[in-house]
């Protein structure tokens, strides 16, 4: 009963007895059904460096609510974004500038590069990591790898979409877009206007895929 209660709501575990959130193996139970749970668990737990580890192997963002000494600890970090890269984002700044946890976190997830220290944002094999694992991790890209070719390709050979994230001058690159639409028809949306009004190229986008033009 509880636990589909902290499925819809992980807050409402501060209302549970003292004696379940002190129960190692329930807090990790009402942890799968939402990480926030974890912010209502015994201070016991929240201070037990191996009950923390197998709870970010659960959901790495648990580590948003534990101890500052736990949240220094680099294996609760590498594990912690492992599991979900995601939980970069509540991660020590020092760990935001560690080159080998951001890799784990981008590999888990592209998106994180939106929590990496900015020099990972302008790292071109960094952002080319991010990239095969979610195209849209372009959108935090720095802006002079927006305009970059390669970089681009990459983003919407994963995600067609991610075209829109591009500079001016890629959008109008014929191979860039017919990759893009490849991947997603509707990227056709995001191209430059002066593809969208090149009749040859239009036809070759309704060779390719006809649904392009719907």
């Amino acid at each position: 009963m509880i636990l589909e209660v902290l499925k819809h709501d992980g807050t409402q575990f501060k209302l549970a007895h003292e004696s379940l959130r002190s129960d190692y193996e329930f807090v990790l139970l009402a942890i799968k059904a939402d990480y926030v749970a974890i912010k209502y668990a015994h201070d016991s737990l929240k201070t037990n460096k191996a009950f923390i580890i197998e709870a970010v192997k659960i959901d790495g963002n648990v580590i948003e609510f534990i101890s500052e000494s736990l949240k220094a600890d680099r294996e609760v970090v590498f594990e912690a974004v492992r599991n979900t890269g995601h939980s970069l984002e509540f991660v020590l700044e020092e760990f935001k500038k560690d080159q080998e946890i951001v890799m784990l976190a981008l590999l888990n997830d592209g998106n994180a590069l939106e929590f990496a220290d900015e020099r990972f944002r302008s790292d071109r094999n960094i952002v080319l990591l991010a990239l095969s694992n979610n195209g849209y991790a372009i959108k935090f890209a720095d802006e002079s790898l927006k305009g970059d070719r390669d970089i681009i390709l990459q983003a919407v050979s994963n995600q067609g979409n991610a075209l829109q994230f591009a500079h001016e001058n890629v959008r109008a690159d014929k191979q860039i877009v017919l990759v893009a639409v490849a991947n997603n028809t509707t990227a056709l949306e995001y191209a430059h206007d002066s593809l969208k009004n090149d009749y040859e190229f239009i036809m070759q986008l309704v060779t390719n895929d006809g649904v392009a033009l719907q």
